[in-house]
């Protein structure tokens, strides 16, 4: 015997349960798991080993891009020594005037950023995939989503005027961000959301401080995400619209070879026509044309 299907009581418990159990996944399930990984993971200092001659060469399209704009290969590297951090492998080049580090990371946590540090030991950072909240407070970080290379440079290159400080010139890329994780962990032990793992300073882990406020700003972020894109979207057509009018500086044609301002000519001066007495009555006695002024013409010698 078939069991009659009240698809309207189906339907009445289906839909909230489906809502309860997103609610339960994003903001109850997810949080818990972001928690315990930040509480128990352990955060190394890069040391950046270059890849071996074995090792294939990474590809990115934005590398052609970064090359095409001036951008120069520092080298292809692996983030770490051992652990998963040797697995990862980073791409780094350096801006012609030395002031941005562009960093690729390849695989399947991919992100590209361009990075510029401080006096003040701040680094502003623009990329186009958001990255792990910033604890230290010495980040700037914002996103360029879904952008080509000379896109993301040009906002880059934007915040930077905007900001006002003078960027510092890089010597070697791989020291300054060895030096900038460094700093990074120093400051978060300074305030409490994290703390040294071995005598050497090389390794942290999250403070239960740390950890909470690892988890606080993911929800934030969550929360906040129509709006970064919304903002994201907004910052493109900006760029998008600056590179078109930078674009149209240059369709003006090239002026002809011959456009040159003419070469004067040295004339002899005008001789005055002889004019007979009855012509002379003639003209100044018509009232139909005005006499207009001779001009001063030198006397013949």
């Amino acid at each position: 015997m078939l069991l009659a299907i009240d698809w309207h009581l189906v339907l009445r418990w289906t839909i909230p349960g489906i809502i309860l159990l997103f609610v339960a996944v994003f903001f109850i399930i997810l949080p818990v798991l972001i928690f315990l990984a930040a509480l128990f993971s352990t955060g190394r200092i890069p040391t950046f080993p270059p890849l071996k001659d074995s090792d294939p060469r990474p590809k990115h399209p934005m590398l052609d891009a970064a090359l095409n704009s001036g951008f120069s290969l520092v080298g292809h590297f692996r983030h770490g020594d051992k652990g998963l951090t040797n697995k990862s492998i980073i791409s780094l080049m350096l801006s012609p005037d030395s002031t941005i580090i562009f960093l690729i990371r390849h695989g399947l946590s991919r992100r590209c950023i361009l990075m510029t540090c401080f006096a003040s030991k701040r680094w502003m950072l623009t990329s186009d995939i958001s990255g792990a909240a910033d604890l230290s407070g010495l980040e700037m970080n914002e996103m360029f989503p879904n952008s080509s290379f000379e896109q993301l440079l040009s906002y880059h290159q934007s915040r930077l005027q905007q900001y006002g400080d003078q960027p510092l010139a890089i010597e070697s890329p791989t020291a300054a961000l060895i030096q900038h994780d460094r700093e990074q962990n120093e400051q978060m032990v300074k305030t409490g959301m994290a703390r040294y793992v071995g005598p050497d300073h090389s390794a942290g882990k999250m403070t239960f401080r740390g950890a909470w406020r690892m988890t606080a700003l993911f929800l934030r972020d969550i929360r906040a995400t129509g709006r970064h894109l919304a903002e994201a979207r907004q910052r493109q057509a900006q760029v998008q619209s600056g590179q078109n009018r930078h674009s149209e500086e240059f369709l003006v044609t090239d002026a002809p070879s011959f456009a040159s301002l003419p070469t004067p000519v040295d004339l002899p001066p005008a001789v005055p026509l002889p004019q007979s007495s009855a012509t002379s009555k003639t003209s100044s006695a018509s009232p139909a044309h005005r006499e207009s002024p001779e001009p001063d013409i030198p006397p013949l010698v």
